[in-house]
């Protein structure tokens, strides 16, 4: 029996991660008693018009590849996709769960992260290019956390060094997981998630907010330093013409001076030679 099941309902759908991520991975060709990303791409694709799907996951983990494909498709499809993790989401089935808008973990139930592994066998360069292989696959990985998380790389590093298994309360302070315990479990831990979320978009709208001041205030500055030399350059344009006026001005007015006084000096040698008779 293939232990992705799935069933949709007008605009909503349930899908349920129960075994091993990968077609036979680790099993026989004929046994198909996996999780198959070629079963979950024609169920995506045939409801391409879903509202929401509800993810339940119980699986120990599987292929990092097909795992990867899992999280990709359906992050990609525009659904709101609540998560629940009935019991465990180990290895891959961890980051897969990471794909949830909203991701629910009972107090009972656990995450496990770790680094990938492999089999591998070949001479010393073959081995040493599957070490930096699997380095980079790590190095993909670990976005999905980030993504979804609020711990540093560092912090996320050391727990997957350490192939660390969480409780709901641990992934609920690292942020992979936005509620510990259902619905009938109380509002207290709901109320704390919903908190949170609100403070980290505050926080995150604050910060683009100041970037976006920053910006502006980038431009004002270039822009007032324009605008000053723009001014500078209009008001010594105006003196000079200003000056150049009042000058033609003071020429003009010395020259109607000079010209009424030698009238009045005129007149005034004719009235005098006029009474020598």
């Amino acid at each position: 029996m293939n232990k992705l099941e799935f069933k949709a309902e007008g605009n909503n759908a349930e899908l349920k991660i129960y075994g091993d991520i990968g077609d036979n991975f680790w099993k026989d060709e004929e046994d198909k008693s996996v999780v198959s990303v070629k079963d979950l791409e024609a169920f995506l694709n045939e409801n391409k018009n879903l509202a929401t799907i509800d993810i339940y996951i119980n699986s120990n983990g599987g292929s990092v590849f097909d795992g990867i494909a899992m999280y990709n498709m359906l992050k990609r499809h525009k659904a709101y996709k609540r998560v629940y993790i009935d019991g465990f989401a180990c290895s891959i089935a961890s980051v897969i769960a990471m794909v949830g808008n909203k991701i629910v973990m009972p107090k009972t139930s656990m995450m496990m992260i770790h680094n990938p592994w492999t089999v591998a066998m070949g001479n010393a360069e073959e081995l040493r290019k599957v070490a930096d292989d699997l380095e980079v696959v790590g190095e993909v990985i670990k976005h999905a956390y980030l993504d979804k998380g609020n711990l540093t790389e560092e912090k996320l590093s050391e727990l997957m060094n350490a192939e660390s298994f969480l409780t709901a309360e641990q992934c609920f302070e690292y942020g992979f997981c936005t509620q510990v315990g259902d619905e009938t479990e109380g509002s207290v831990q709901s109320v704390e998630t919903a908190l949170n979320e609100y403070q980290n978009l505050y926080a995150n709208k604050l910060a683009n907010l100041e970037s976006i001041k920053n910006a502006i205030k980038s431009i004002d500055d270039v822009r007032t330093e324009e605008i000053a030399t723009e001014v500078e350059t209009l008001l010594t344009e105006t003196l000079d013409e200003e000056v150049i006026d009042v000058k033609d001005e003071v020429i003009e007015t010395e020259e109607a001076v000079e010209e009424e006084v030698n009238e009045v000096k005129a007149n005034a040698l004719k009235k005098f030679f006029g009474g020598l008779k």
